[in-house]
C-alpha cells in the first residue's frame, strides 16, 4: 500500500520534474489528474467498498446525515418515485452536507494547527474560522459530491452500464478540483487510485505481487525525500520541510546550503539569508 512517505515522494518527484521542465506545464493539470483519479476510486467504493480513509471520506460525503432528511426523501419517493424532485432533493442534501463537513473540518484543522498562537492571541480565532480557504475547501467537497450525484442521475437516462455510469460521473465530478487547485490533493488521490487498481489486479492474478515491495518503495521514497531536502529544498512541500526540521531538532536549518549550491541544484533557493549566511 502507498504510505504517506511514498505519497510525499511522488509529489516531490513531480515537483522536481516540473522544475527541470521535463513535464510540460499543463493548464489546470491538477484538475485533470483529479478527474482521472476520482473515477477508479468512486467505482471501487461503489462496487465493493474501500476499507480505508478514502472509503470513509466518500461514505461520509455521499451519505448526508441531516436531521429530517430521511423522512423528506421517503415522502418524495412515495409521491414521485422516479421524478426530478426526488433527484434534485438528493443532490441538494448531499451538496449542503458536504459543504458543511468541508467548512467545519478545515476550520477545526486550521485552528488546531495554530493552537499555540491562539492561546497567546485568542482574538485571532476569527481569522481561522472565517477565511477564503475554508470556503474554497467546502465548495470543493460540495461540488464533488453534488456533481457526482447530478451526473449519475443524468446518466441513468442513457443506455450505459452501471460501471461506465459511475466512472463517467466520478470523472466529471473531479472538475470540482478547479475550485481549490491543490496539487497535493490531486496527487494523493492519484496514488490511492493506483494503489486500489494494483491491489485489485494482484488479487485477480493479473500482476505480480512482491511481499517486500512496500519496503523497497519506502526505502526509495525516503532516499528521494532526503536527497531533495538537502540539494533542492524548493521542490519539497514547505510544510514537510518544517516537519523534518522539527523532527531533527531544528538542525536542518543549521546547514550552510549556500555551499551546496556548488553542485548546481540551487540548494539555498528556499532558505532565507538568515538561515544560510553561515561559514
Amino acid at each position: 500500500m502507498m504510505s504517506p512517505v511514498n505519497q510525499q515522494a511522488l509529489e516531490t518527484l513531480y515537483r522536481m520534474l516540473r522544475f527541470r521542465s521535463y513535464i510540460p506545464s499543463i493548464p489546470y493539470g491538477e484538475v485533470l489528474i483529479f478527474c482521472i483519479a476520482s473515477a477508479p476510486l468512486v467505482l471501487a467504493h461503489r462496487s465493493k467498498g474501500l476499507h480505508d480513509a478514502i472509503g470513509d471520506i466518500l461514505s461520509l460525503l455521499f451519505t448526508p446525515r441531516i436531521p429530517g432528511a430521511d423522512q423528506l426523501l421517503k415522502r418524495l419517493s412515495v409521491v414521485q418515485p422516479k421524478g426530478w424532485k426526488l433527484a434534485a432533493t438528493k443532490i441538494a442534501l448531499v451538496s449542503v452536507w458536504s459543504f458543511t463537513i468541508g467548512y467545519v473540518f478545515q476550520a477545526v484543522i486550521g485552528s488546531l494547527s495554530s493552537w499555540s498562537k491562539l492561546m497567546r492571541q485568542p482574538r485571532k480565532i476569527k481569522n481561522y474560522l472565517i477565511n477564503a480557504y475554508n470556503l474554497k475547501f467546502a465548495m470543493f467537497l460540495a461540488t464533488f459530491a453534488g456533481g457526482y450525484k447530478a451526473m449519475n442521475s443524468i446518466l441513468h437516462a442513457l443506455p450505459v452500464s452501471r460501471n461506465v455510469r459511475i466512472l463517467l460521473a466520478a470523472a466529471v465530478a473531479g472538475l470540482s478540483m478547479g475550485t481549490i487547485r491543490s496539487t497535493t490533493i490531486a496527487l494523493y488521490a492519484l496514488t490511492k487510485a493506483i494503489d486500489v487498481m494494483y491491489c485489485d489486479a494482484a488479487k485477480r492474478g493479473l500482476v505480480w505481487h512482491w511481499y517486500y515491495g512496500d519496503v523497497i518503495l519506502y526505502s526509495i521514497a525516503t532516499a528521494l525525500i532526503f536527497d531533495c531536502m538537502f540539494f533542492e529544498s524548493h521542490n519539497l512541500r514547505p510544510a514537510y520541510i518544517d516537519f523534518l526540521d522539527r523532527l531533527t531538532g531544528k538542525r536542518i536549518r543549521e546547514i550552510n546550503y549556500r555551499r551546496i549550491d556548488a553542485f548546481g541544484t540551487q540548494a539555498s533557493r528556499w532558505w532565507t539569508a538568515e538561515r544560510t549566511d553561515r561559514d
